[in-house]
C-alpha cells in the first residue's frame, strides 16, 4: 500500500469503534467473497490515512442484492443437509448485512469526526487533478483541512500552492480539534481573491458551504479581475456551494479527472471548470 498511496505526511492513532466493527464484520463475512472484500477496501483507506497517507478510490458502499445472493449460498454450502442450522445462520448474517450497510453508508460521517475529511480525497484522484494543472501555481479557497492541497504539494513540492480557509468550522456545535494536514493560511476566501489572485494562475473552490452566497461573490469577482482558470469541486445542485451559484455559474467538466473521482455514497462530488 505505501508503495502506491501519496504520503502527506503525519497520522494519527484511530480513536473509535468504526474499525473495529468493520473488522468483525470482516471475520463474520469471511467466507463470502464480495462481501469482505467490500470491507476490506473500507479498512485499507481507513488505514491509509490513519498512517498518513491518501486513500485508495471506492466503489459505493452499500451491500446489493448480489451480495445477499453470495451470502444466501455461502449459507447453502455450509449447511447442505440441515436446514434448520441454515435457517440459524442466515437469520444470523441476514441482520448482520442490514447493520454494516447502515456502517457503510455512514462512513462519510466517520471520515468528518475521525479525520476532518469532509470530501473524499483519494490518491488516483489527485493524480489526476495534479496531471492537470500541469504544475501551475495554484490559489486553493476554502481548503478545510487541506487534504486536496496536501496531496498537490506531495506530488510536487516545487509547485506554488497557495491554500487558505477561514477556520469557520471551528464554531460549529461540535468541532474538531484536529490539525490541517498541511500549512493553511487563515483567511476568508474574498480576502484571499484580494490578496493572492494575481499570483496565481488556477484558483480552486473546495466543497464551499451552501449556506450562504459567498462562492457567487468570489466568481462574480473572479470574473472581473482573474485571467486565469477557475475549478470547483462540489456536488452539483447538492450538499456544497449556493443555489446561485449552481444556476448563474457556466460550468464544464472535467471528465477524465471525474473518472477517477466515483462516489462512494449518495454525495456525488464533481470538479468542473467555471467560467
Amino acid at each position: 500500500m505505501k508503495n502506491q498511496l501519496i504520503k502527506i505526511g503525519g497520522g494519527q492513532l484511530i480513536e473509535d469503534d468504526y474499525l473495529s466493527e468493520l473488522l468483525r464484520y470482516q471475520e463474520q463475512f469471511k467466507n463470502v467473497e464480495s462481501v469482505r472484500d467490500l470491507i476490506g477496501q473500507v479498512v485499507e483507506a481507513i488505514q491509509a490515512l490513519a498512517q498518513g497517507y491518501l486513500p485508495p478510490a471506492l466503489p459505493f458502499l452499500e451491500i446489493n442484492e448480489n451480495m445477499v445472493g453470495d451470502v444466501q449460498k455461502a449459507v447453502v454450502e455450509e449447511f447442505p443437509n440441515d436446514p434448520v442450522k441454515g435457517n440459524q445462520r442466515w437469520e444470523e448474517l441476514i441482520d448482520a448485512l442490514e447493520e454494516l450497510d447502515y456502517q457503510l453508508h455512514h462512513f462519510r460521517d466517520f471520515l468528518i469526526e475521525q479525520f476532518s475529511m469532509y470530501g473524499y480525497v483519494s490518491t488516483p484522484w489527485i493524480q489526476e487533478v495534479a496531471k492537470y494543472l500541469h504544475g501551475r501555481s495554484v490559489l486553493e479557497l476554502m481548503a478545510g483541512h487541506g487534504y486536496l492541497t496536501a496531496g498537490l504539494r506531495a506530488i510536487n513540492p516545487e509547485q506554488k500552492i497557495i491554500a487558505v480557509d477561514n477556520e469557520d468550522w471551528r464554531n460549529q456545535p461540535d468541532p474538531t480539534h484536529a490539525k490541517p494536514v498541511t500549512d493553511i493560511e487563515v483567511l476568508d476566501a474574498l480576502t484571499a481573491v484580494n490578496k493572492y489572485a494575481q499570483e496565481v494562475e488556477v484558483i480552486v473552490i473546495s466543497w464551499a458551504p451552501d449556506t450562504d452566497e459567498t462562492d457567487w461573490q468570489i466568481l462574480e469577482q473572479l470574473r472581473n479581475d482573474f485571467a486565469g482558470e477557475i475549478l470547483i469541486v462540489g456536488e452539483y445542485q447538492g450538499a456544497t456551494n449556493s443555489r446561485r451559484f449552481w444556476n448563474e455559474a457556466k460550468l464544464t467538466e472535467l471528465e477524465k479527472i471525474n473518472q477517477k473521482f466515483p462516489s462512494f455514497d449518495l454525495i456525488d462530488e464533481k470538479m468542473h471548470r467555471v467560467e
